[in-house]
C-alpha cells in the first residue's frame, strides 16, 4: 500500500504489515464462529487488541511525504479504493442472499479503513497547510481529546465511519509524528522484546481464559460504540478511554517488537497487503455463505472448525497475492495517479 521504492523499503514494516492483513482475515473468519466457540472468541478479542491500532499507526508513519507534498491524488486512491470494496461486498452478498443492497457511506465492513485514510490526509493536509504553527504534540492532545469525548455523542456511529474515524485518529498521528527509524532503533532493544514477549502473553491469557468476563471491552476495542451502547456511564467513559489508549498502545509496541526485520516471506506478503485488503471480503463471502464452507468446515472437522478457519484465513491472504489481483489494486492506483503524473511531465 505503500509507493516506496523495493529497493528502499524496510523489511521490518512490511513484516509487520504481513501480520497484521492476516489477522484481519483472520478475524473475519472467526467472526463467524463467535456464536459456537468459546476460542473463536477469545481469539476474536485477542486480535481486536492490537490490529488495526497498529495498522493505522503504520499508515501514519508513512504518510510523511504525502501530507506534506500534498498529494491529494492519495485522498481520491482511498477512496476509490473504499468504492470498489463497497460494491464488490455488495454483489457478493447479492449472490447469497439474492438481494442486491448498497449503503454509501454507512460502513460496518473492512472498507472502513479505506473511507478513514482519506479523511485522515485531507484533515492532515488542511492542518499542515493552515496550521503549521500547531506542533505535533499538541495535535495528538487534540486527537485524544476527540477521541475520548466522541462516546458521549450517541448520533455517531457507521454513518461515515465517525466513530472509528474519530476513535483511531490519534494512532494516525502518533504514526505520523515518529520516525520509522527512531521507532525501528527502540523497538530492537532485547529488553524491549522480553518486555512486549511477557506483554502479549498476559494479554492472550486473559482474553482465552476470562473471554466471557471482559468480552464487553469488544466494543470500547472496535471503536465504533457510543458509551451509552457500552453501558458506561458519566466521567466513567473518559476514565476507560485513557486506559484504552495507554494500554492499546503499550500492547502494539508489544507485538511490533516481536516482529523479525529480516527481508522473507513475511516481506513478500506484507508488500502485498493492498489487493489482500480489497479482496478477501467478498473472497470470503462466497466461501463461507455462498458455498456454505462454514457449514463445511463444521462438519469436517467438528472438534477443530476454529483451527481450520484460521488455516483458510491463510490460503485466502496467499490467494489474494497472485497476479491477476496485485495487478488490479496497481490499476487503481494508477487510475488515480495519472494526473498528478501529467503534471509533472508538464513541469519537466
Amino acid at each position: 500500500m505503500s509507493s516506496v521504492k523495493l529497493s528502499d523499503r524496510d523489511a521490518k514494516w512490511d513484516n509487520v504489515k504481513c501480520f497484521m492483513i492476516i489477522c484481519v482475515v483472520t478475524g473475519h473468519v472467526l467472526y463467524r464462529y463467535l456464536d459456537t466457540s468459546q476460542l473463536a472468541r477469545g481469539l476474536y478479542l485477542f486480535i481486536y487488541t492490537f490490529h488495526m491500532p497498529v495498522f493505522i499507526f503504520v499508515s501514519g508513519l508513512f504518510s510523511k511525504r504525502m501530507i506534506k507534498e500534498q498529494r491529494y491524488e492519495k485522498i481520491l486512491y482511498y477512496l476509490l479504493i473504499y468504492f470498489v470494496m463497497k460494491y464488490m461486498e455488495a454483489l457478493a452478498k447479492c449472490l447469497s442472499t439474492g438481494e442486491m443492497k448498497v449503503r454509501l457511506f454507512w460502513e460496518d465492513g473492512p472498507g472502513w479503513y479505506a473511507f478513514a485514510m482519506a479523511f485522515y490526509l485531507f484533515v492532515s493536509i488542511l492542518i499542515g497547510k493552515y496550521l503549521k504553527d500547531l506542533r505535533a504534540w499538541k495535535l495528538l492532545v487534540l486527537t485524544l481529546i476527540l477521541g475520548i469525548l466522541w462516546g458521549y455523542d450517541d448520533h455517531l456511529g457507521d454513518h461515515f465511519c465517525s466513530a472509528r474515524i474519530c476513535n483511531f485518529y490519534p494512532f494516525f498521528i502518533m504514526g505520523y509524528i515518529l520516525e520509522p527509524s527512531f521507532v525501528k532503533k527502540r523497538m530492537g532493544s532485547k529488553i524491549l522484546k522480553i518486555f512486549g514477549l511477557i506483554v502479549i502473553l498476559m494479554i492472550g491469557y486473559v482474553c482465552l481464559t476470562q473471554t466471557n468476563s471482559i468480552y464487553w471491552i469488544l466494543k470500547v476495542l472496535k471503536g465504533k460504540y457510543a458509551f451509552s451502547k457500552i453501558g458506561i456511564i458519566a466521567l466513567e467513559g473518559i476514565s476507560i478511554k485513557l486506559i484504552y489508549y495507554i494500554l492499546t498502545a503499550v500492547v502494539c509496541f508489544a507485538v511490533m517488537s516481536l516482529v523479525p526485520q529480516k527481508d522473507g516471506v513475511w516481506s513478500y506478503i506484507g508488500r502485498r497487503t493492498l489487493p489482500v485488503f480489497i479482496f478477501h471480503t467478498p473472497i470470503l463471502i462466497l466461501l463461507l455463505d455462498v458455498f456454505n464452507g462454514k457449514e463445511k468446515l463444521l462438519n469436517i472437522w467438528p472438534l477443530h472448525y476454529v483451527q481450520g478457519s484460521i488455516l483458510l484465513a491463510w490460503l485466502v491472504v496467499i490467494f489474494c497475492i497472485l497476479g491477476p489481483f496485485v495487478k488490479i489494486a496497481e490499476c487503481l492506483q494508477m487510475l488515480t495517479t495519472l494526473e498528478n503524473k501529467f503534471e509533472e511531465e508538464k513541469e519537466q
